[in-house]
């Protein structure tokens, strides 16, 4: 009985190993992803402020 209870309690620890596994493998990926999305609007950031900057350039032109 004994050996029957250390054997289903070693099957549920590599179970919730596995499961811990997988979720790591998971939080990786979406960091990664999140990291791309973070250059990305970095990026997007500086074209922003570089097309601000064009904009005032231009409105000066007009200027009186």
């Amino acid at each position: 009985m004994m050996v029957q209870q250390i054997a289903t309690a070693i099957d549920e620890m590599s179970a919730t190993s596995d499961q811990i596994s997988t979720d790591i493998e998971s939080i990786s990926g979406i960091s990664h992803e999140t990291s791309r999305s973070s250059d990305e609007v970095h990026a997007a950031s500086n074209d922003l402020s570089r097309l601000g900057l064009d904009l005032q350039n231009i409105a000066r032109q007009f200027e009186l």
